[in-house]
């Protein structure tokens, strides 16, 4: 699973938006605990498309804590920033 935190449930809500305008299938949920114990919200979507998901985030200055990959053991990936 490849989920994108946030600073803010704004940048959150504006990502949600600019995202999807730029096509990309995504499914808003409770931030998971591996990556932030705050509540919060976050952003799934198919890890085949981040590159495209961060060309957004940069285009648009979506301030992100980070995209992550949560493993079946519930590890954590961070794929960015690196």
């Amino acid at each position: 699973m490849y989920v994108i935190s946030f600073a803010s449930t704004h940048h959150a809500m504006f990502a949600e938006q600019m995202l999807k305008k730029a096509d990309i299938k995504i499914m808003v949920i409770p931030t998971p605990r591996q990556i932030d114990k705050s509540c919060g919200i976050s952003i799934k979507f198919n890890g085949t498309l981040m590159d495209k998901v961060i060309e957004v985030m940069e285009k648009y200055n979506i301030d992100v804590k980070g995209i992550f990959e949560i493993m079946p053991d519930l590890s954590v990936v961070v794929h960015y920033p690196k």
